[in-house]
């Protein structure tokens, strides 16, 4: 709800036209080292402007025009190297780039690039005869001017933290005991935290806090998932298959102040489905059940100003449901 000093009626209203330009160049190659060791480079350029025309009517007019132009290189440098039948091992380094932007109708700086230097290494096994495949990867990322959407005067805005970090390892697995049949595992663990951050919180009387050591929005420390799957041929033609999947993520948040009334807890869906295929593989019909554990999952958040109530506005993924789908193949 507005303040109860908020003076009542009032005219708010805003937009504008934001135009960009951008071109790139890219290279990349590959060199044979010996005939199991190969190393990989990739270089981009790119440059763009954007420029923006905006008004706001928030007691009284105001207009401006206003344009920035960023430059920034990115590129991959890594080493592939397989050993033995089946094993791939691999390492890589490179510098990622986020284009800048202007927040329209904010009325704010310009909003500097990304660049993220990450750094991976991992290996993957396939065993003879598709039997099973295992997969894990490590990383480590070091953030500068990320890009974080805060709760601005009058609507929400993209801004820059000063450092942010992360590492985490993932790990993957695939077993096929039977024809038909498949199971799947996959397991990750992220540290995605703040280095260096102050920012106002305007929905707690515009102070200052530290963020260093907060976890980044939108990052869940633990997730895990499992899907099992099975086909075999349908009585009087076709195939039947059917999918069971589970997933599982612990707590995330929607902002960077990481409070409880803009968070997501641990949650986990169930999802089944059978579906048939015709002979012609033309014709499918599929019957399925979506979050059978009935979770409420938060899909999104976004939070307007403290002068419009600091309101949560909430987006909630689709509660436990059934469905029938029927689709055809056109050849």
């Amino acid at each position: 709800m507005l303040p109860l000093n908020f003076p009542a009626p009032f005219l708010f209203e805003g937009g504008g036209d934001l135009e960009s330009r951008a071109w790139a160049v890219y290279a990349e190659g590959t060199l044979a080292v010996t005939s199991k060791l190969s190393a990989r480079l990739g270089l981009r350029y790119n440059a763009d402007e954007k420029s923006a025309d905006e008004f706001l009517n928030f007691f009284g007019p105001v207009r401006a025009t206003r344009d920035a132009s960023w430059s920034e290189w990115s590129g991959r440098a890594g080493l592939e190297s397989r050993p033995a039948e089946g094993v791939l091992v691999y390492a890589t380094a490179s510098r990622g780039v986020k284009a800048g932007a202007l927040n329209v109708v904010a009325f704010t700086p310009a909003v500097d690039p990304e660049i993220i230097l990450n750094y991976e290494a991992g290996v993957k096994y396939g065993a003879p005869g598709g039997l099973y495949d295992v997969s894990a990867a490590a990383f480590s990322s070091d953030y500068s001017d990320l890009q974080v959407v805060q709760i601005g005067p009058l609507s929400q805005i993209l801004a820059n933290a000063a450092e942010a970090s992360s590492k985490g390892v993932e790990v993957e697995a695939n077993v096929r005991p039977a024809k038909g049949l498949r199971v799947g595992l996959t397991a990750s663990w992220l540290d995605a935290t703040f280095d260096q951050f102050s920012a106002t919180d305007q929905r707690r009387g515009f102070a200052l806090f530290n963020l260093a050591g907060n976890r980044l929005p939108l990052t869940s420390e633990w997730q895990t998932s499992a899907l099992v799957s099975y086909e075999w041929s349908a009585p009087g033609g076709g195939t039947l298959a059917a999918t069971g999947s589970y997933g599982w993520r612990s707590k995330s948040y929607f902002t960077e102040f990481n409070t409880a009334d803009a968070m997501q807890e641990a949650v986990g869906r169930l999802d089944l489905g059978l579906t048939w295929t015709d002979p012609g593989e033309r014709v499918t019909v599929s019957a399925f059940g979506r979050n059978l554990t009935d979770e409420t999952v938060i899909g999104s958040m976004a939070i307007v100003s403290p002068l419009l109530g600091a309101v949560r506005v909430v987006s909630l993924e689709p509660p436990r449901h059934f469905g029938v789908r029927v689709g055809y193949r056109f050849k």
